[in-house]
């Protein structure tokens, strides 16, 4: 198995298309070995076209959420998306004590 993570932007700079970044991350995921597993916090933006690609290729998605209740921070035109890649997913939810920044930076020390 083939675990590959992504961290990214959740909003992209005026003229940079989504299509190129979902071609470059596709053309990434060809060449590692199947089967895949994208692991990611399945945040807006770079994070869920990575998902999206890893299921296009057959891969799973492994969703390590900074907090349970993540979605209160999704708008309500980002929610929908947000859910059917977390209802495609393993999913597994930190337990960090204090502010939702606290659990954002214990999040990124899990990455790396």
């Amino acid at each position: 198995m083939t675990s590959v993570g992504i961290t990214g932007h959740q909003r992209l700079e005026d003229g940079v298309p989504r299509t190129w970044v979902a071609n470059t991350i596709r053309e990434e995921l060809a060449g590692l070995a199947p089967p895949i597993v994208g692991l990611t916090s399945l945040a807006i933006g770079a994070d869920q076209v990575f998902a999206r690609c890893v299921l296009e290729s057959g891969g799973g998605i492994h969703a390590v959420l900074p907090f349970a209740d993540i979605e209160r921070t999704f708008s309500p035109a980002d929610v929908e998306a947000y859910r059917e890649l977390i209802g495609r997913a393993t999913v597994e939810v930190l337990s960090t004590c204090g502010t939702d920044e606290d659990a954002y930076l214990a999040l990124r020390a899990k990455d790396c």
